[in-house]
Protein backbone atom coordinates (compact mmCIF):
# COMPACT_ATOMS: atom_id res chain seq x y z
CA UNK A 1 0.00 0.00 0.00
CA UNK A 2 1.16 3.36 -0.85
CA UNK A 3 1.68 5.89 1.94
CA UNK A 4 0.96 9.70 0.64
CA UNK A 5 3.82 12.38 1.59
CA UNK A 6 2.79 15.25 2.78
CA UNK A 7 5.19 17.64 0.96
CA UNK A 8 4.41 20.81 2.78
CA UNK A 9 5.06 19.01 6.15
CA UNK A 10 8.65 17.57 5.17
CA UNK A 11 9.52 20.06 3.87
CA UNK A 12 8.89 22.70 6.89
CA UNK A 13 10.65 20.07 8.39
CA UNK A 14 14.09 20.26 6.43
CA UNK A 15 13.71 23.92 6.81
CA UNK A 16 13.86 23.91 10.56
CA UNK A 17 16.66 21.36 10.43
CA UNK A 18 18.99 23.64 8.01
CA UNK A 19 18.05 26.41 10.59
CA UNK A 20 19.03 24.87 13.38
CA UNK A 21 23.13 23.44 11.66
CA UNK A 22 22.95 27.19 10.25
CA UNK A 23 23.12 28.51 13.92
CA UNK A 24 25.33 25.47 15.37
CA UNK A 25 28.00 26.50 12.58
CA UNK A 26 27.50 30.22 13.93
CA UNK A 27 28.28 29.32 17.14
CA UNK A 28 31.40 27.10 16.47
CA UNK A 29 32.99 29.56 14.26
CA UNK A 30 32.81 32.21 17.50
CA UNK A 31 34.14 29.95 19.43
CA UNK A 32 37.37 29.14 17.36
CA UNK A 33 37.95 33.20 16.76
CA UNK A 34 37.49 33.79 20.18
CA UNK A 35 40.03 31.21 21.53
CA UNK A 36 42.39 32.58 18.59
CA UNK A 37 42.22 35.80 19.85
CA UNK A 38 43.37 34.94 23.26
CA UNK A 39 45.90 32.87 22.32
CA UNK A 40 47.42 36.01 20.35
CA UNK A 41 46.66 37.46 23.16
CA UNK A 42 48.56 35.40 25.22
CA UNK A 43 51.73 35.41 23.09
CA UNK A 44 51.66 38.78 22.06
CA UNK A 45 52.61 39.28 26.21
CA UNK A 46 54.84 36.87 26.30
CA UNK A 47 56.55 38.92 23.56
CA UNK A 48 56.12 42.16 25.26
CA UNK A 49 57.56 40.98 27.88
CA UNK A 50 60.42 39.38 26.43
CA UNK A 51 61.27 42.38 24.62
CA UNK A 52 61.32 44.24 27.83
CA UNK A 53 64.15 42.20 28.94
CA UNK A 54 67.41 43.99 28.43
CA UNK A 55 70.02 41.74 27.34
CA UNK A 56 72.89 43.24 28.67
CA UNK A 57 70.88 42.50 31.92
CA UNK A 58 72.03 39.07 31.63
CA UNK A 59 76.03 37.82 32.23
CA UNK A 60 77.90 37.38 28.78
CA UNK A 61 78.18 33.72 29.64
CA UNK A 62 74.32 32.96 30.06
CA UNK A 63 73.92 34.56 26.53
CA UNK A 64 76.37 32.59 25.10
CA UNK A 65 75.12 29.66 26.11
CA UNK A 66 72.04 30.89 25.25
CA UNK A 67 73.37 31.14 21.39
CA UNK A 68 74.81 27.61 21.11
CA UNK A 69 71.23 26.50 22.06
CA UNK A 70 69.45 28.30 20.02
CA UNK A 71 72.14 29.00 16.80
CA UNK A 72 73.57 25.70 16.28
CA UNK A 73 73.89 26.11 12.45
CA UNK A 74 76.30 28.93 12.53
CA UNK A 75 78.66 27.93 15.71
CA UNK A 76 81.78 26.06 15.05
CA UNK A 77 82.56 23.14 17.28
CA UNK A 78 85.28 25.49 18.26
CA UNK A 79 82.98 27.81 19.56
CA UNK A 80 80.69 26.01 21.36
CA UNK A 81 83.77 24.13 23.23
CA UNK A 82 85.37 27.97 24.28
CA UNK A 83 81.73 28.64 25.52
CA UNK A 84 81.09 25.09 27.62
CA UNK A 85 84.97 25.83 28.22
CA UNK A 86 84.03 29.77 29.99
CA UNK A 87 80.90 28.02 31.83
CA UNK A 88 82.68 25.13 33.52
CA UNK A 89 85.70 27.30 34.50
CA UNK A 90 82.96 29.99 36.40
CA UNK A 91 80.92 27.34 38.11
CA UNK A 92 84.23 25.89 39.43
CA UNK A 93 85.10 29.18 40.31
CA UNK A 94 81.90 30.03 41.61
CA UNK A 95 81.82 26.73 43.91
CA UNK A 96 85.71 27.29 45.02
CA UNK A 97 84.91 30.83 46.43
CA UNK A 98 81.23 31.12 47.32
CA UNK A 99 82.04 33.90 49.52
CA UNK A 100 83.89 36.30 46.88
CA UNK A 101 87.74 37.46 46.52
CA UNK A 102 88.18 39.76 49.05
CA UNK A 103 92.26 39.58 49.98
CA UNK A 104 95.21 40.36 48.07
CA UNK A 105 96.45 36.47 48.84
CA UNK A 106 93.15 34.68 47.70
CA UNK A 107 93.00 37.43 44.53
CA UNK A 108 96.72 36.16 43.94
CA UNK A 109 96.09 32.39 44.18
CA UNK A 110 93.96 33.01 40.69
CA UNK A 111 97.42 33.50 39.23
CA UNK A 112 97.29 29.37 38.77
CA UNK A 113 94.15 29.63 37.24
CA UNK A 114 95.07 31.82 34.71
CA UNK A 115 98.45 29.52 33.99
CA UNK A 116 95.65 26.60 33.02
CA UNK A 117 93.64 28.74 30.66
CA UNK A 118 96.91 30.03 28.75
CA UNK A 119 98.01 26.37 28.34
CA UNK A 120 94.39 25.28 27.04
CA UNK A 121 94.11 28.40 24.99
CA UNK A 122 97.75 30.29 24.44
CA UNK A 123 97.44 33.45 22.83
CA UNK A 124 93.74 33.72 23.52
CA UNK A 125 94.35 32.37 27.31
CA UNK A 126 94.54 35.68 29.28
CA UNK A 127 91.73 37.31 27.48
CA UNK A 128 89.77 34.45 28.13
CA UNK A 129 90.72 34.03 32.24
CA UNK A 130 89.63 38.29 32.29
CA UNK A 131 86.44 37.67 30.86
CA UNK A 132 85.78 35.13 32.99
CA UNK A 133 87.16 37.18 36.25
CA UNK A 134 84.68 39.68 35.27
CA UNK A 135 81.90 37.75 34.83
CA UNK A 136 82.16 35.90 37.74
CA UNK A 137 83.81 38.36 40.42
CA UNK A 138 82.13 41.70 38.86
CA UNK A 139 82.91 43.55 42.69
CA UNK A 140 86.41 42.60 42.78
CA UNK A 141 87.52 41.78 38.90
CA UNK A 142 89.15 45.29 38.93
CA UNK A 143 91.36 44.34 42.27
CA UNK A 144 92.23 40.87 40.98
CA UNK A 145 93.78 41.68 37.55
CA UNK A 146 95.48 44.78 39.08
CA UNK A 147 97.17 42.44 41.43
CA UNK A 148 98.00 39.55 39.11
CA UNK A 149 99.38 42.37 37.03
CA UNK A 150 101.76 43.39 39.55
CA UNK A 151 102.97 40.33 40.56
CA UNK A 152 104.06 39.75 37.19
CA UNK A 153 106.00 43.08 37.04
CA UNK A 154 107.89 41.34 40.40
CA UNK A 155 108.62 38.14 38.88
CA UNK A 156 110.00 39.92 35.69
CA UNK A 157 112.13 42.01 38.15
CA UNK A 158 113.20 39.52 40.17
CA UNK A 159 114.54 37.59 36.89
CA UNK A 160 116.01 40.04 35.52
CA UNK A 161 117.54 41.29 38.65
CA UNK A 162 118.65 37.61 39.75
CA UNK A 163 122.23 37.92 38.36
CA UNK A 164 123.21 41.33 39.92
CA UNK A 165 121.32 40.25 42.94
CA UNK A 166 123.45 37.29 43.19
CA UNK A 167 126.50 39.50 43.57
CA UNK A 168 125.44 41.17 46.78
CA UNK A 169 125.39 39.80 50.61
CA UNK A 170 122.57 37.88 52.08
CA UNK A 171 121.53 40.73 53.81
CA UNK A 172 121.81 43.27 50.94
CA UNK A 173 120.06 41.03 48.68
CA UNK A 174 117.27 39.94 51.21
CA UNK A 175 116.47 43.87 51.65
CA UNK A 176 116.56 44.77 48.13
CA UNK A 177 113.86 42.18 47.53
CA UNK A 178 111.81 43.51 49.97
CA UNK A 179 112.28 46.80 48.82
CA UNK A 180 110.80 46.40 45.26
CA UNK A 181 107.87 43.91 47.14
CA UNK A 182 107.20 47.34 49.37
CA UNK A 183 107.13 49.71 46.29
CA UNK A 184 105.02 47.36 44.47
CA UNK A 185 102.58 45.90 47.43
CA UNK A 186 103.06 48.89 49.82
CA UNK A 187 102.05 46.85 53.20
CA UNK A 188 99.85 43.92 51.59
CA UNK A 189 103.69 42.54 50.55
CA UNK A 190 104.03 40.94 54.52
CA UNK A 191 100.35 39.40 53.73
CA UNK A 192 102.09 37.86 50.31
CA UNK A 193 105.01 36.49 51.11
CA UNK A 194 103.67 35.27 54.95
CA UNK A 195 102.80 31.72 53.94
CA UNK A 196 105.22 31.36 50.83
CA UNK A 197 108.45 33.02 52.80
CA UNK A 198 109.73 29.92 53.11
CA UNK A 199 109.39 28.07 49.50
CA UNK A 200 109.71 31.30 47.90
CA UNK A 201 113.31 31.84 49.65
CA UNK A 202 114.56 28.40 48.31
CA UNK A 203 113.57 28.98 44.89
CA UNK A 204 115.86 32.13 44.61
CA UNK A 205 118.33 30.48 46.65
CA UNK A 206 118.70 27.46 44.40
CA UNK A 207 117.95 30.05 41.22
CA UNK A 208 120.65 32.06 42.77
CA UNK A 209 123.53 28.87 43.03
CA UNK A 210 122.88 27.56 39.71
CA UNK A 211 123.41 31.01 38.64
CA UNK A 212 126.63 31.24 40.23
CA UNK A 213 127.94 27.60 39.64
CA UNK A 214 127.03 28.61 35.62
CA UNK A 215 129.10 31.78 35.96
CA UNK A 216 131.55 30.24 37.18
CA UNK A 217 131.65 26.66 34.96
CA UNK A 218 134.10 27.30 32.30
CA UNK A 219 134.84 23.36 32.11
CA UNK A 220 131.19 22.90 31.49
CA UNK A 221 129.86 23.21 26.68
CA UNK A 222 128.59 26.38 26.56
CA UNK A 223 125.25 24.00 25.31
CA UNK A 224 125.39 22.22 28.40
CA UNK A 225 125.09 25.26 30.43
CA UNK A 226 121.83 26.54 28.82
CA UNK A 227 119.94 22.73 29.38
CA UNK A 228 121.18 23.59 32.90
CA UNK A 229 119.91 27.03 33.09
CA UNK A 230 116.57 25.94 31.57
CA UNK A 231 115.94 23.01 33.76
CA UNK A 232 116.67 25.30 36.73
CA UNK A 233 114.18 27.61 35.69
CA UNK A 234 111.75 24.84 34.96
CA UNK A 235 112.09 23.54 38.39
CA UNK A 236 111.62 26.76 40.01
CA UNK A 237 109.30 28.52 37.70
CA UNK A 238 107.69 25.38 35.14
CA UNK A 239 104.70 27.29 35.15
CA UNK A 240 105.33 30.47 34.32
CA UNK A 241 108.04 29.47 31.37
CA UNK A 242 105.38 27.08 30.15
CA UNK A 243 103.07 30.51 29.85
CA UNK A 244 105.68 32.65 28.30
CA UNK A 245 105.90 34.95 31.59
CA UNK A 246 109.22 34.81 31.48
CA UNK A 247 110.49 35.18 28.00
CA UNK A 248 112.63 33.55 26.53
CA UNK A 249 114.57 36.85 25.89
CA UNK A 250 114.75 37.62 29.47
CA UNK A 251 116.30 33.61 29.89
CA UNK A 252 118.94 34.86 26.79
CA UNK A 253 119.53 37.99 28.91
CA UNK A 254 120.75 35.81 32.44
CA UNK A 255 122.59 33.25 30.46
CA UNK A 256 125.15 35.94 28.07
CA UNK A 257 125.71 37.35 31.32
CA UNK A 258 127.34 34.38 32.57
CA UNK A 259 131.21 35.16 32.50
CA UNK A 260 132.29 31.37 31.47
CA UNK A 261 129.85 32.14 28.48
CA UNK A 262 131.50 35.41 27.44
CA UNK A 263 134.92 33.57 27.88
CA UNK A 264 133.72 31.26 25.78
CA UNK A 265 132.59 33.25 23.17
CA UNK A 266 135.34 35.97 22.92
CA UNK A 267 137.93 32.88 22.82
CA UNK A 268 136.37 32.70 18.81
CA UNK A 269 136.24 34.45 15.85
CA UNK A 270 133.63 36.44 14.61
CA UNK A 271 131.99 33.80 12.36
CA UNK A 272 131.88 30.79 14.85
CA UNK A 273 130.69 32.98 17.71
CA UNK A 274 127.85 34.36 15.61
CA UNK A 275 127.08 30.55 14.70
CA UNK A 276 127.51 29.94 18.86
CA UNK A 277 124.87 32.97 19.27
CA UNK A 278 122.51 31.46 16.44
CA UNK A 279 121.93 28.22 18.42
CA UNK A 280 121.86 29.39 21.48
CA UNK A 281 118.96 30.78 20.88
CA UNK A 282 117.49 28.67 18.32
CA UNK A 283 117.80 26.44 21.47
CA UNK A 284 115.79 29.23 23.12
CA UNK A 285 112.69 28.73 20.48
CA UNK A 286 113.73 31.73 18.53
CA UNK A 287 112.11 31.18 15.14
CA UNK A 288 114.31 31.65 12.56
CA UNK A 289 112.99 35.23 11.26
CA UNK A 290 113.83 36.56 14.67
CA UNK A 291 117.69 34.37 14.57
CA UNK A 292 118.32 36.42 11.51
CA UNK A 293 116.77 39.61 11.99
CA UNK A 294 119.13 39.40 16.02
CA UNK A 295 122.05 38.41 14.31
CA UNK A 296 122.26 41.75 11.26
CA UNK A 297 121.55 43.22 14.78
CA UNK A 298 124.67 41.85 16.23
CA UNK A 299 126.80 42.56 13.13
CA UNK A 300 125.86 46.12 13.37
CA UNK A 301 126.92 45.93 17.20
CA UNK A 302 130.18 44.20 16.39
CA UNK A 303 131.04 46.57 13.57
CA UNK A 304 130.51 49.45 16.12
CA UNK A 305 132.68 47.98 18.82
CA UNK A 306 135.45 47.44 15.82
CA UNK A 307 135.05 51.11 15.05
CA UNK A 308 135.20 52.13 18.71
CA UNK A 309 138.43 50.34 19.87
CA UNK A 310 140.14 51.71 17.02
CA UNK A 311 139.21 55.09 17.88
CA UNK A 312 140.11 54.33 21.36
CA UNK A 313 143.73 52.97 20.21
CA UNK A 314 144.70 55.90 18.36
CA UNK A 315 142.97 58.44 20.70
CA UNK A 316 145.20 57.28 23.65
CA UNK A 317 148.14 58.07 21.15
CA UNK A 318 147.24 60.94 20.53
CA UNK A 319 146.54 61.89 24.13
CA UNK A 320 150.48 60.83 24.51
CA UNK A 321 151.21 63.00 21.84
CA UNK A 322 149.52 66.15 22.46
CA UNK A 323 150.01 66.23 26.42
CA UNK A 324 152.93 65.63 28.39
CA UNK A 325 154.18 62.00 30.33
CA UNK A 326 153.61 64.63 33.76
CA UNK A 327 150.06 64.58 33.31
CA UNK A 328 146.94 61.69 34.48
CA UNK A 329 145.74 60.21 31.56
CA UNK A 330 143.02 58.43 32.97
CA UNK A 331 140.01 58.04 30.95
CA UNK A 332 137.91 58.10 34.16
CA UNK A 333 138.97 61.58 34.64
CA UNK A 334 136.45 63.89 33.34
CA UNK A 335 138.90 67.00 32.07
CA UNK A 336 141.95 66.83 29.74
CA UNK A 337 144.61 68.89 31.18
CA UNK A 338 147.07 70.39 28.76
CA UNK A 339 150.13 72.33 29.65
CA UNK A 340 148.76 75.48 28.32
CA UNK A 341 146.05 77.14 26.39
CA UNK A 342 147.61 76.13 23.34
CA UNK A 343 148.64 72.87 24.10
CA UNK A 344 144.90 72.26 25.34
CA UNK A 345 143.48 73.89 22.62
CA UNK A 346 145.35 72.05 20.13
CA UNK A 347 144.26 68.71 21.81
CA UNK A 348 140.68 69.45 21.93
CA UNK A 349 140.45 70.44 17.97
CA UNK A 350 142.52 67.07 17.49
CA UNK A 351 139.65 64.91 19.10
CA UNK A 352 137.35 66.39 17.19
CA UNK A 353 138.42 65.43 14.15
CA UNK A 354 139.71 61.87 15.28
CA UNK A 355 135.69 61.52 16.70
CA UNK A 356 134.45 63.00 13.27
CA UNK A 357 136.73 60.60 11.50
CA UNK A 358 135.50 57.38 13.29
CA UNK A 359 131.78 58.50 14.14
CA UNK A 360 130.77 61.11 11.70
CA UNK A 361 127.06 62.49 12.58
CA UNK A 362 127.43 60.26 16.11
CA UNK A 363 131.05 62.10 17.22
CA UNK A 364 128.81 65.04 19.13
CA UNK A 365 127.16 62.25 21.23
CA UNK A 366 130.79 60.90 21.85
CA UNK A 367 132.42 64.17 22.77
CA UNK A 368 129.09 64.96 24.96
CA UNK A 369 129.69 61.66 26.76
CA UNK A 370 133.27 61.83 27.25
CA UNK A 371 132.58 65.10 28.89
CA UNK A 372 130.77 63.31 31.54
CA UNK A 373 133.57 60.98 32.07
CA UNK A 374 132.03 58.20 30.10
CA UNK A 375 133.52 56.32 27.45
CA UNK A 376 131.53 53.42 25.89
CA UNK A 377 134.22 51.70 24.56
CA UNK A 378 135.97 50.85 27.84
CA UNK A 379 132.73 49.04 29.57
CA UNK A 380 132.23 45.49 28.93
CA UNK A 381 131.99 43.91 25.90
CA UNK A 382 128.59 41.63 26.55
CA UNK A 383 128.25 38.88 23.43
CA UNK A 384 124.73 38.40 22.23
CA UNK A 385 123.49 41.57 24.56
CA UNK A 386 125.35 44.92 22.98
Amino acid sequence: MTVPIDKPTQQSKLNTFLLILSALTLIGVAIYMWSSQERQADNSSVITHNANLDPKSEPKLAQAMKSVGNSDEVMTEADKNLIQFKQALSDNLKQEFPNGMAGIVKQLSLIEVRAYVIENYHDEGISIFNEVITSVFPSWAHDILSAIATMDIYNAWLLDSMAELNTLPFLERNGQLWNKRNQLFGNNAKLIWSDELDRIAAREANMQQTIALLDAADDTEINERLVILQSALEDNYGGEIQNLLISKGMIADIFFRFGSVQRDLAAMDVQDRQAQIDNIRRDLLYDEDQIAYLADQDQIKEDNWQTGYAYMTERKAMMATLTGPQLDLELESKTELATDVNQQQALQTALSSLREKYFEQDSSTISKEEQNGFYRYTRPRIYGRN
